[in-house]
């Protein structure tokens, strides 16, 4: 099978040579009865588009040789939420079947089920073999199988000459743009793409053209990555269906503008700026929802997202807003629940590959033992540890707190919460604030909300804080304004930033909580273990 792959991968783009008399094609002086030199006509036949399926390869692999990348094939993760509710998130690269297409007398090229439409256009860029630029035409898709028309006229060669072509596409209807004519192909660029350009390219290396008739054939390949998001209620989730998604479900880290190709190696230069993608679902099964016939499940159109995929900090989220713009409305009548203000953190997506990212929904149960904790007093400089075993628990870990003055840390398995001491409060010496909501930056003593110590005391059962720490050892802190509002994501800053848990699934884990005292130095609340269980 991996044999297969490749020769198909090496016969992805054919030059089929015709020639108008076949009496004359092995000889002839380029004149219009056949031959090697002469005005050679190349006509151009666009098969197809596809995706990498491979995430630990660069879509353009020759372009980079030898580089590796340490992408997951699939990627999976818990997000807790309130009421015993969990999401297990998985994203996975999408695997396209093939078929195969004769092309003259040529063997057999694999065509994709990403056929493209009348009135699509691409533009084919066409070098010397010194790396000069010779010519280039825009063409327009006719009709299946037909070749494509150029605008301008016949894309005009010489005989006996051997080019190199460069295709390239936003995989719609508009001109992706000319290239220069003075610059050669190793500086020639494509400039000011748009981030909602779906952006394809192909390099046809070493071909040499005939006098007479010359047809090209290729499938170009996407170089951004697409994502589709579908929502599972069945199997071990909830027993009714869902009954609406909101409309302003986004996914983030999208590079929104000044984005350049490089056409001698389809390598991409990224912009600066980032911004979101709308994530729109549309109800029940279909083409972008994968295997989940059988499910009352809601699939999205596919996300175009422009993201390089090469660092942490290029991990997108997918946010689900805590109003009505991000709620999903589970089931009817007396039993019908609602879901909204979560995210699913950590995505992480490469160039030209298109993924699945699944979400169900299960319900979740408490292990045990509990770890109900207080902790207080001590010597002002000093610190305060306690610690706990937690059980086993394969769904992760929920810390509420409901008391706190005014910071605290947690060790895990050996591993810090945090870089720094999670601060809370200003103005206390060698220990900045670092927290706040993520929405809109507030935070706590900014004058619109309380400080922390003064939301909780010591008979709140309400936790201001919660901690959640996923069975993939991800973590995420939600936060309360007031005892009576909902819990919100909040944010890390001034340097302070999450470390990654080991989790363990199947065998205790050691927590330890500590707190540097200063002042008046209290914290209350509850560990709790999550178990994944059947919904009632």
């Amino acid at each position: 099978m991996k044999n297969l792959k490749s020769i198909l991968s090496l016969l992805v783009l054919l030059l089929t040579i015709a020639c108008r008399s076949t009496d004359s094609a092995m000889e002839g002086d380029g004149t219009e009865s056949g031959g090697t030199s002469g005005s050679a006509i190349m006509k151009v036949s666009l098969l197809g588009a596809t995706f990498n399926e491979d995430p630990d390869v660069n879509p353009m692999a020759s372009s980079k040789k030898g580089a590796s990348n340490n992408a997951v094939r699939e990627q999976s993760q818990t997000i807790l939420m309130d009421d015993n509710k969990a999401v297990i998130a998985t994203l996975t690269p999408k695997k396209f079947l093939s078929n195969t297409a004769q092309a003259g007398i040529n063997p057999m090229a694999a065509t994709y089920e990403h056929p493209l439409f009348p009135g699509q256009v691409f533009r084919l860029a066409v070098y010397n073999a010194n790396g000069t630029y010779k010519a280039q035409r825009l063409f327009t898709i006719n009709s299946a199988g037909a070749p494509a028309v150029a605008t301008g006229g016949d894309l005009m060669l010489d005989g006996g000459q051997t080019y190199t072509f460069v295709a390239y596409s936003y995989n719609n209807s508009t001109d992706p743009g000319a290239v220069s004519t003075t610059a050669n192909l190793n500086s020639a660029t494509l400039s000011a793409i748009s981030s909602n350009s779906d952006l394809m390219y192909q390099r046809i290396d070493n071909v040499t053209v005939v006098g007479g008739d010359n047809e090209l054939r290729l499938i170009l390949k996407h170089l951004f990555s697409e994502v589709s998001v579908i929502l599972h209620d069945k199997v071990n989730g909830y027993r009714d269906g869902f009954r609406s998604v909101g409309n302003g479900i986004t996914m983030d880290r999208h590079v929104t503008s000044n984005n350049s190709l490089k056409l001698s190696n389809g390598v991409i230069t990224y912009g600066s700026t980032r911004g979101t993608k709308p994530v729109n679902f549309i109800f029940g099964s279909g083409p972008n929802c994968g295997n989940c016939t059988g499910d009352s499940s809601w699939a999205s159109e596919p996300v175009l997202l422009v993201n390089p995929g090469a660092v942490a900090s290029d991990m997108s989220t997918l946010n689900f807003p805590n109003d009505a713009s991000g709620r999903i409305d589970i089931g009817y009548g007396p039993t019908a629940k609602s879901k909204q203000g979560f995210t699913v953190p950590n995505i992480v997506v490469k160039p030209g590959v298109s993924y699945y990212l699944n979400l169900r929904f299960r319900c979740t149960a408490d292990a045990t033992p509990t770890w109900p904790f207080s902790m207080s007093g001590g010597t002002e400089g000093g610190q305060l540890t306690q610690t706990f075993n937690a059980p086993v628990s394969d769904a992760g870990f929920v810390f509420d707190i409901y008391q706190l003055d005014n910071s605290f840390n947690m060790k895990i398995n050996g591993v810090d919460l945090s870089n720094q001491e999670i601060q809370f409060q200003g103005a206390v010496t060698g220990l900045p604030r670092n927290i706040r909501f993520k929405s809109d930056g507030a935070y706590w003593g900014d004058g619109n909300v309380a400080e922390i110590y003064a939301l909780g005391n010591a008979s709140n059962s309400i936790p201001i804080i919660r901690i959640i720490i996923g069975e993939n050892g991800s973590v995420s802190m939600m936060g309360r304004r007031t005892l009576a509002s909902a819990l919100e994501p909040l944010e890390l800053y001034n340097g302070a930033q999450f470390s990654s848990i080991s989790w363990n699934q199947t065998a205790s884990n050691t927590v330890i909580a500590t707190m540097k005292v200063t002042g008046v130095t209290v914290m209350r609340g509850l560990g709790t273990g999550k178990v994944i269980v059947n919904c009632p």
